[in-house]
């Protein structure tokens, strides 16, 4: 009878606790907002197809906040930027300046007269005359700062009459020879190679390596000329007038030549396009010969150094004039997502790398290998324009860590575009909680969409995160757009 009360009693606490189970409510995980806004963003017809990483990490406490493919290697476009800036910070350091100098050959006679060349000798400065350093709006110069851009070249002249010197039996000669002639990377696609965005980098860069294409209707026939007028660029011109079809034309700017082919029609009064001066130091060597000859100083004429040329003896020094500082120039380079600055970047860092007795690595991929995990880490330029480069989520993380702890890390996060202010952020909403929290950098290319940098959360914590999306099917804002919601979103992750 007790076996059977007692069988009897376990039988009903069971039936009980399976009573009790039965009317639980099942635990569902809350969302985080970064997570909503993710889902929200991947379940979208245009990028439901794409590939997407992404990772965010608290700096003060280490933890990792959201993560989302992480390991996955992913086109960077202009986040590129965001290593090759680092590296240049740590491997050149921030007060580092490029000079360019002006020596000259033969002698200087009692009555003024220089028997020889004056020699202006590149040294890789990428803002000799540049539009970023002269212009409050680097989009709109205007035509006084376009005037600011070649003031430099009045001081040049001043120095050499310092010298003693009032005519110049012989020519201005530009060496570029500092960097080698085939600084272009070969993955840049052929149909980039017009824009000014992928202007190659040279010795001697001069005025952003950037000219004005203009093609102006005259009496039915379509003239071209390239502002300024004084460089050495031939225009084969194939456009041709058309009253009734729109105006199509095509640009084709081959590398290493100084020949732009035009073709197409046209059917407006005047069309303008800015695209590439492929022979910049001989520009400036053009332009500083008639500055001098305005300031009353004869001489024969600019011209590239030949092969042929004697080596200068750099001993008769006329003048050395030195670029701003490197945290000013990556200041620009991040803010502006200047591609030439970015190459001229990577080519000094890696010269100053093979040149360091103890550095094992001569590239910036070598560079960063010893520093951070190089998984999917593919480097094939410096500014991040080349369809080749992959790198992870992860990298990009592991860098921010890395340069948050360089004595560096100032000039780093000063150098990242903010929300609101002049750069590639500028278009931000105004009213966005990412102001005056967020330091950036963004990248674009057609299909791919990049940011990364800095944020301070909602608890005043600093983080780091990356996104990265390729073969995304928006439009630019668009995607901007959507991925500045998830940035939002992030602002809130504690």
């Amino acid at each position: 009878m007790k076996n059977i009360l007692k069988k009897l009693v376990l039988l009903i606490i069971l039936v009980s606790i399976i009573s009790c189970r039965s009317t639980e409510t099942p635990v569902v995980p809350i969302k985080s907002a970064t997570e909503k806004a993710v889902d929200d963003f991947t379940h979208m017809p245009q990028t439901e197809n794409a590939s997407l990483g992404m990772k965010v990490v608290n700096l003060e406490s280490g933890k990792t906040l959201f993560k989302l493919n992480p390991d996955k290697s992913l086109v960077p476009a202009s986040n590129m930027k965001l290593l090759t800036t680092g590296a240049a910070l740590e491997i050149l350091g921030k007060d580092y300046r490029f000079k360019t100098i002006l020596a000259y050959d033969g002698k200087i006679g009692s009555d003024g007269t220089l028997d020889g060349n004056i020699y202006i000798i590149g040294g890789g400065d990428p803002t000799l005359g540049s539009k970023y350093l002269a212009a409050e709006d680097p989009e709109r110069v205007t035509t006084g700062e376009k005037k600011k851009q070649l003031e430099f070249l009045n001081i040049w002249a001043e120095k050499i009459k310092s010298m003693g010197i009032k005519k110049i039996n012989g020519q201005i000669v530009a060496d570029p020879s500092y960097y080698p002639e085939t600084t272009l990377s070969q993955t840049w696609e052929w149909g980039d190679l017009r824009y000014t965005f992928a202007s190659r980098p040279s010795g001697l860069t001069f005025l952003d390596n950037s000219i004005r294409l203009i093609l102006q209707r005259e009496d039915g026939n379509i003239r071209a000329s390239v502002s300024p007028s004084w460089v050495n660029t031939v225009v084969t011109n194939r456009v041709a007038a058309d009253e009734i079809r729109p105006s199509k034309i095509t640009l084709v700017v081959s590398p290493y030549t100084n020949e732009i082919v035009a073709l197409g029609t046209m059917n407006k009064p005047i069309i303008s396009y800015n695209t590439v001066m492929q022979d910049p130091a001989s520009a400036l060597a053009v332009i500083f010969s008639k500055t001098l000859k305005e300031e009353g100083i004869k001489n024969n004429g600019g011209r590239l150094m030949g092969k042929n040329d004697k080596a200068i003896n750099k001993n008769n020094l006329i003048y050395t004039q030195y670029s701003p500082k490197l945290e000013e120039i990556i200041g620009y380079t991040n803010k502006y997502s200047v591609n030439l600055f970015s190459e001229h970047l990577k080519i000094e860092a890696e010269k100053k790398l093979r040149g360091k007795s103890k550095e094992s690595v001569e590239t910036m991929k070598g560079y960063w290998s010893n520093r951070l995990s190089a998984r999917g880490l593919y480097i094939y330029d410096g500014s991040g324009l080349s369809r080749y480069n992959g790198v992870t989520p992860d990298t990009l993380v592991e860098l921010l860590k890395y340069m948050k702890k360089s004595e560096n890390f100032s000039s780093f996060y000063d150098s990242l575009a903010e929300p609101g202010k002049n750069g590639t952020f500028k278009k931000f909403q105004e009213q966005t909680v990412l102001v005056d929290n967020l330091h950036g950098k963004s990248g674009t290319l057609t299909g791919v969409k990049s940011y990364g940098g800095y944020m301070y959360n909602v608890d005043g914590d600093l983080l780091a995160f990356s996104i990265i999306i390729n073969h995304h099917g928006m439009s630019g804002t668009k995607i901007s757009e959507k991925l500045e919601k998830v940035m939002e979103s992030i602002y809130y992750l504690k």
